[in-house]
């Protein structure tokens, strides 16, 4: 509790703290212990709709199985553990490698792990193939920050979980974590779920929820955005929303209902990466009365494709598998109007853009579109060095109604400085359209849509989807051993474990 007691005593008497750091470790200031949380348990899984979706006959097929993950931890406090507990039951038949040296057991890792890959708590309880890292390491040693000749390393997983934040004293350094994680992210289609803090009126984090690429994940009570750092203006953060009350929670659900929607693709035949694995979760998330592109008081909001506080919405992993199973549905073609979802590259020319067609023979009670796409970072350059110089493309989305001799616009998104586009309808009517997306340089992008009271998806949906093209993302070198760690950074300013409900000024940091 001594650690607990100091970080409540500080965040009262000052916005910032300085902690010294003994390399190579992080000092960590915790929200509060293990023993203070409620306990994982399987009702979480109701929340996403994992519930519902295990309960269709045959309708799951993978479970997760074939997916290897990540997990990133803070050290325990003045210990160096930073791994679940292999004895448990919800850890039965995982393999674990751990990618930062030997480790007893953290309760938090415990208890995020058994609802990230865990076998009775997991949305993806097949998950056998776990790599693990202290957050100190995974900046330092697999992202190489601070290294400027060094690209970031292959962290051997497809989904990484990170259910801690941080932020470095010094911009330059959060700057180059933040940049080297989006390279890594678009290098190897790597899907990296991070957490924000419990607590709403708490600072948005720098360390990872920042992220472009990232999918940031947050609660109805825990911090939100906008989003200013390394960005031309406000960005909308966090992506989604699983209302756990414990952001460490809410990741682990998430991270879980990624791994196991990669792998009932796998199952099906289907490439899914990580950009269309993202597109397809946050339409599928469920946009409840208190849902708002931008702020309440807007009129149209069509520069903010997102709730401050939600993102794109709760999170539903039932929802997304049916988006999944939907099928992918290529540009220049009539696409299904219940369902569906693409992984493409905008068109060569001038224009840069894609079209889809959508016939509606039914009014739709909700119709919504989400469209997103990574920032790019150059990466390794031509003399063998390595640069975090970044590019965003500038990606639109418009759904237009066709007419005779032309078309009208219904409806647009088109935020400055987000790398997310949202269209979300109400009553949309019976029709003719065309859903237009264009950018301002050639770009990879995904985008899935859903509609409610339109024809009806297959029933069961068991039936193969439609066959994906490999994903465009160059595959990076998975490594099993942890490369030497880094030199020269100044220690965080700060990391703290999302552990704990909040529900009083006692639980602050």
């Amino acid at each position: 509790m001594e650690n607990a007691r100091q970080c409540q005593s500080t965040r009262r008497s000052a916005k910032v703290r300085t902690v010294r750091r003994i390399t190579p470790r992080i000092t960590a200031c915790l929200v509060g212990l293990l023993s203070a949380a409620p306990p994982a348990s399987a009702s979480e899984r109701d929340l996403i709709g994992y519930t519902t979706l295990a309960g269709r006959p045959g309708a799951l097929l993978a479970n997760g199985a074939g997916i290897p993950v990540a997990q990133v931890e803070v050290f325990a406090p003045n210990t160096s553990d930073y791994a679940p507990d292999q004895t448990s039951p919800m850890m039965t038949g995982k393999s674990f490698t751990f990618r930062s040296g030997a480790s007893g057991v953290s309760s938090h890792a415990e208890q995020v792990g058994s609802l990230f890959y865990g076998n009775s708590l997991s949305p993806a309880p097949a998950v056998t193939d776990v790599q693990l890292f202290s957050a100190d390491s995974f900046i330092t040693g697999l992202l190489r920050a601070g290294r400027a000749n060094r690209a970031p390393g292959g962290v051997g997983a497809r989904v990484v979980n990170n259910s801690w934040i941080a932020s470095f004293p010094d911009d330059a350094q959060n700057v180059d974590v933040l940049r080297r994680l989006d390279d890594l992210i678009n290098r190897d289609d790597v899907l990296v779920v991070n957490a924000v803090s419990n607590i709403a009126s708490d600072p948005f984090p720098t360390l990872m929820a920042s992220s472009f690429n990232g999918v940031t994940v947050g609660s109805l009570s825990g911090s939100h955005g906008p989003v200013t750092y390394d960005a031309p203006g406000a960005r909308i953060k966090p992506d989604l929303v699983v209302d756990t009350g414990i952001t460490s929670n809410s990741t682990g659900l998430a991270s879980g209902a990624a791994a196991l929607l990669q792998s009932e693709a796998n199952a099906r035949g289907v490439s899914l990466g990580e950009l269309a694995t993202k597109a397809i979760l946050m339409t599928g998330a469920e946009r409840d009365l208190r849902w708002h592109r931008g702020r309440a008081s807007g009129k149209d909001n069509a520069t903010a494709p997102l709730d401050f506080q939600q993102g794109a919405g709760q999170l539903r992993v039932d929802r997304s598998f049916d988006i999944l199973l939907a099928g992918r549905q290529p540009a220049g073609a009539s696409i299904a109007p219940a369902a569906g979802w693409d992984f493409a590259r905008t068109s060569r020319g001038a224009a840069h853009e894609a079209t889809y067609f959508l016939h509606l023979g039914t009014t739709a009670t909700n119709w919504s579109a989400f469209l997103t796409w990574n920032r790019l970072i150059e990466g390794v350059t031509a003399d063998g060095g390595y640069s975090t110089a970044e590019t965003t493309p500038d990606f639109a989305l418009s759904l237009y109604l066709s007419k005779r001799g032309g078309r009208r616009l219904v409806a647009t998104s088109d935020s400055p400085n987000d790398n997310v586009e949202s269209l979300t309808l109400t009553d949309l009517a019976a029709g003719d359209y065309q859903l237009v997306l264009s950018s301002d340089v050639r770009s990879y992008y995904a985008m899935a849509w859903t509609a409610d009271g339109v024809s009806a998806l297959p029933a069961g949906l068991t039936a193969p989807a439609l066959e994906s093209a490999p994903s465009a993302a160059t595959t990076g070198a998975f490594m099993t051993a942890m490369p030497e760690p880094g030199m020269g950074l100044v220690a965080p300013v700060m990391i703290v474990l999302a552990l704990r409900r909040s529900v009083g000024k006692s639980d602050r940091i």
